[in-house]
């Protein structure tokens, strides 16, 4: 069975989701303010170089744009960054947030992290509320050569990954700390007659597990977030607000980009993702937080403006 089709039949199995379409024509208010627009933050991955260089400054830049939330990475270890925290200490880098005005409610770690414990007591003194593991070690080979994503090779592998999740969201519970999983476009692949994605969400515990949904990388699976956040409700703490642009080159699998559609992945507004679905049904589900990204930006800041200013003005129905 191929994936698109796999796809159709899961969320026909849901009890038939209403198309984007519908849920326009069924909306009751359109929504010109208010909303997640106003609580909008943005993942720091997006200009990890520039933060590299000048964190203060950085950080200063992105929150005269309008963000006030931001999402962190590399907890744990990284394959792109060597300290989430570019020197800092836990309780500076509190102390420059605060006095910036700006918090971290999420932060995204490594599946190979070894100290959890460690990962929740340095997460909670910065005001980090939940960790996010932004990919399982199960999809991933990492070899003298560099890094390798493999993605779903089946059924039992998905099992595994179900287990993982389910231990790391009841370890960080006995820490003061929420869990969440985000995704890449590998989880949409199928097992069985369902896709990865959904035996994930059926088989992990809700109480333990929420979702971070990535908006662009659902794309590039022919999926529309919106249709997982229809089916879902509760379930998702966080979108990531990417675009995905199928016309672009995708690039050859390399250190940059270990997943070669890296490369299509655009600033919200340049794609094919219909943001305003996304953004109406977090308005209606109560998801809190949503984050710009783009990982291979030509100009981060400029990236940051762009977003920040058409999902700002975005209009939507709800």
């Amino acid at each position: 069975m191929d994936r698109r089709t796999c796809i159709k039949l899961a969320l026909l199995a849901a009890g038939g989701l209403l198309s984007n379409s519908n849920l326009a024509q069924s909306s009751t208010s359109s929504r010109r303010g208010g909303g997640i627009r106003e609580n909008l933050g943005f993942q720091l991955f997006t200009v990890r170089h520039l933060l590299a260089d000048d964190f203060r400054g950085t950080i200063e830049a992105i929150a005269a744009i309008g963000y006030r939330e931001f999402e962190m990475v590399g907890f744990g270890g990284s394959i792109f960054l060597d300290d989430p925290l570019y020197g800092y200490s836990a309780r500076e880098f509190r102390y420059l947030l605060d006095d910036l005005g700006v918090r971290v409610p999420t932060a995204q770690f490594s599946g190979r992290a070894e100290n959890l414990g460690r990962i929740a007591a340095t997460a909670k003194e910065i005001g980090i509320e939940y960790l996010i593991l932004g990919m399982p070690p199960e999809f991933l080979s990492i070899t003298p050569d560099g890094v390798t994503v493999t993605g779903v090779t089946g059924l039992d592998q998905v099992k595994r990954i179900v287990d993982r999740l389910n231990g790391f969201g009841e370890t960080f519970r006995q820490h003061g700390m929420g869990f969440a999983f985000h995704n890449h476009h590998m989880e949409f692949a199928c097992v069985g007659e369902e896709t990865a994605y959904d035996f994930i969400m059926r088989h992990t515990d809700p109480d333990l597990v929420k979702m971070e949904l990535d908006a662009g990388w659902a794309a590039v699976a022919g999926v529309e977030a919106s249709d997982y956040l229809v089916r879902y409700p509760g379930r998702f703490i966080a979108t990531h607000m990417k675009d995905y642009d199928p016309g672009r080159p995708r690039s050859e699998a390399s250190d940059r980009a270990p997943i070669p559609e890296m490369t299509q992945l655009v600033t919200p507004g340049d794609g094919a993702v219909d943001f305003g679905a996304i953004m109406a049904e977090m308005d209606r589900t109560g998801v809190r937080h949503a984050y710009v990204e783009v990982d291979l930006p030509d100009d981060a800041l400029a990236t940051a403006r762009r977003a920040y200013h058409y999902l700002r003005n975005l209009e939507y129905s709800v």
